[in-house]
Parts: C-alpha cells; structure tokens; sequence
C-alpha cells in the first residue's frame, strides 16, 4: 500500500491554506480558459537534432543524408492566428522539443 502525504508529494491534492487553495483554483480556471481559446490541430515537421555529432574523418556526420534528419507528425493546440504561418509553428515546436530544431512546418489537420 502506497502512502500518502509522504516526501515525493502524494497527498490530497489540495494546498495548505485556504488562500494558497483559492490561487491554485484560480490558475487551474484560468489554464481552462486559455486551452478553450487554443484549437487543436496536427502539425507535420522535419527537424534535426541540435547535438550533431562529428564522425573519424572530421566531418559532421549530418553531411551524410538523412543522417541526422528526421520528420515527425505532433498533435498540439496552437493559437488559431499561427495556424498558416510556418516560423511561428516551427518556433511553438522549438519550444515544446528544445533539442530539435523544426522546420517545413505545416498543419496537416484540425483535429
């Protein structure tokens, strides 16, 4: 039986004091309130790794094809006013995955 209220944070989900409770109601609300302006959508993106790593020769092993290149689908809500333009999904992207860097963005579908 696992115990609750231990070190790792397991409890009741609630804070201490009834102010700290109403902050934590208000930003659980206000969360709500800004994923029902956002519109959930499927975005297709290639990327490369930020860490690119060199081979024996020297070179860059990214200079070889599709080395280091990969394309991916994500699904995510966005801001519908960022839905046509690609650096702005590309940089929505970059935040979510800091270790790669996107790019030929596009939305795919509004899910």
């Amino acid at each position: 039986m696992v115990r609750t209220g231990g070190p790792r944070g397991h409890g009741s989900g609630r804070a201490a004091t009834p102010e700290a409770e109403a902050a934590r109601r208000a930003k659980i609300s206000a969360s709500r309130r800004a994923s029902k302006d956002r519109v959930r959508v499927r975005i297709s993106s290639e990327y490369r790794s930020v860490g690119r790593t060199y081979g024996p020769s020297g070179r860059r092993l990214d200079d070889r094809e599709d080395w280091n290149y990969r394309d991916r689908e994500y699904s995510t809500r966005i801001d519908p006013r960022i839905a046509n333009n690609p650096n702005k999904l590309a940089a929505h992207l970059n935040r979510l995955h800091p270790n790669r860097v996107h790019y030929r963005t596009r939305v795919v579908e509004y899910v």
